[in-house]
């Protein structure tokens, strides 16, 4: 490896407003008295960012900040925001396109505050115990926050913090002074523009500022994209903005380069790691994840790689009450036939179980799938050109479920929430692997969306099939027999 390279302290793109002071100071003091003790470049963010102009107010209404994964962003934003609960004075939305990571930033809070006698003895409902249960730490399904009480004595406001996973409605009702969009290549538009005017109350008398933080962006990261391009305009107005990053056209084998772009190389990453990162990662991907180069091709599916890692079982098997899915790709040269079963433990098996040429065969073969297995119903989208090959043949004797478009973006999200949640359990089937990476979500104003292609030629085929097939099963449970089962 040759000479010990050590990550930059300062980023390759660093824009900030012209400031009088900063109370970064305050939020580095205090995340180091919770015990966060932050790195050089993550208080100079802070820094910059919590700048003030000469009445007060942040000097930066925006921040932006793009690093790559694993450099310790999150610990910049839980620093921002234990001040902004405990010094600023402000109540604070902070969200994330996916549950589980709004919920795991919210585990690293809680751990901090209740680990601090100082800051744990100010949450709303302390009674002495700072493990204990109190009104202030919420950590439920339904509502994710924290509260800090009011003190009158000496002019402390009471404060709140919520966490959230987006959607265009997750917000509404709120007046916030701190929104933070965290993993921010993947902040849609309407989303965006839903959320923004809930910091409008406080414009006048108030002290707003949204945060944009992420990894390097795909083609499809708009609204990332127009707060880097602001940034990168010559006229960035009240925007600091901060990247780690390589610049185009970097060589991958260079270490200068990883340490240009990884704050934390030498500290936390291992240029031995990235070395092998290097080798076992395709060269886009690599530019992206660990230099920071944003993806010139693609999106990432909509199914994060760890979430559906944790969902492999090679050893599961099928169990009761089956359930068939059935999708035809929309030039119906690939079918996909895939089960769902609950297992014992409570979690549902899925399963491929054809994935072949073409459309002729499916009739026979879902006719023989009944036959053998007796299946609780058999599921298709039939809006696609499953409903062709399977609605017209009356003489299938066992039970199909056609289902309509809302059925089928019910399916998808379902499936979405099942693997988010670690309930489903599949066997690594390569086919059905390729349809998770390949896969994307629809883009509209509805919370309701359905899976599609990363371009024309991905299948996405045993992905459509597992999911009705997954949501055919949970219905069946919950409802039994009624009237949207139709029997051939």
């Amino acid at each position: 490896m040759g000479e010990a390279v050590t990550g930059s302290q300062l980023p390759r793109i660093d824009v900030a407003p012209l400031y009088v002071t900063t109370r970064g100071d305050d939020a580095v003091d205090l995340a180091a008295l919770a015990g966060l003790m932050l790195d050089p470049w993550q208080e100079h963010v802070l820094r910059g960012a919590c700048a003030t102009d000469d009445m007060g107010k942040w000097a930066a209404k925006n921040v932006g900040l793009i690093v790559p994964r694993q450099n310790g962003k999150g610990s910049v934003l839980e620093a921002r925001e234990l001040a902004g609960l405990f010094l600023f004075g402000e109540s604070i939305v902070h969200t994330a396109h996916l549950f589980g990571t709004a919920a795991e930033h919210q585990r690293r809070m809680e751990s901090l505050i209740r680990g601090c006698d100082y800051l744990v003895e100010l949450m709303e409902g302390y009674r002495g115990d700072p493990r204990g249960k109190m009104s202030g730490i919420k950590t439920g399904n339904s509502e994710m926050s924290f509260t800090v009480s009011e003190d009158k004595a000496t002019g402390r406001p009471e404060t709140r913090m919520v966490f959230k996973a987006r959607s265009k409605d997750s917000i509404r009702g709120y007046t916030f002074d701190l929104l933070v969009f965290d993993e921010a290549y993947n902040l849609p538009g309407e989303v965006e523009a839903a959320a923004r005017p809930a910091l409008s109350a406080k414009t006048m008398s108030g002290n707003p500022q949204v945060w944009y933080t992420s990894s390097a962006g795909f083609p499809d990261s708009d609204v990332l994209a127009r707060v880097r391009d602001r940034a990168m305009s010559g006229d960035p107005g009240d925007l600091a903005f901060y990247e780690w990053s390589a610049p185009d056209g970097a060589d991958p084998a260079d270490p200068a380069m990883w340490a240009m772009a990884n704050p934390a190389l030498g500290r936390r990453i291992s240029p031995e790691w990235v070395a092998d990162e290097r080798r076992t990662m395709g060269a886009e991907e690599f530019n992206r994840e660990r230099l920071g180069i944003w993806s010139k091709i693609g999106g990432e599916s909509a199914i994060p790689a760890d979430f559906w890692e944790q969902c492999r079982d090679e050893d599961s098997t099928a169990g009761l009450d089956l359930v068939f899915g059935v999708d035809v790709t929309p030039l119906a040269d690939v079918t996909s036939i895939a089960s769902a079963s609950w297992r014992d433990d409570g979690t549902v098996h899925i399963e491929i179980v054809n994935h072949e040429g073409g459309t002729g065969w499916v009739p026979g073969r879902v006719s023989e799938l009944q036959n053998a297995w007796n299946p609780v119903t058999v599921a298709y989208p039939a809006g696609g050109q499953v409903g062709r090959v399977l609605g017209g043949d009356p003489g299938q004797r066992h039970k199909l479920w056609a289902m309509t478009r809302h059925d089928f973006d019910q399916a998808c999200g379902a499936f979405y929430e099942a693997v988010a949640t670690g309930k489903i359990r599949h066997l690594g089937d390569p086919v059905l692997d390729e349809a998770v990476k390949a896969c994307r979500r629809s883009k509209g104003m509805s919370d309701l969306w359905h899976w599609t292609r990363s371009d024309v030629g991905a299948d996405i085929s045993p992905l459509v099939a597992a999911s009705v097939a997954y949501h055919g099963l949970v219905e069946r449970q919950k409802k039994k027999e009624n009237s949207q089962w139709l029997v051939l």
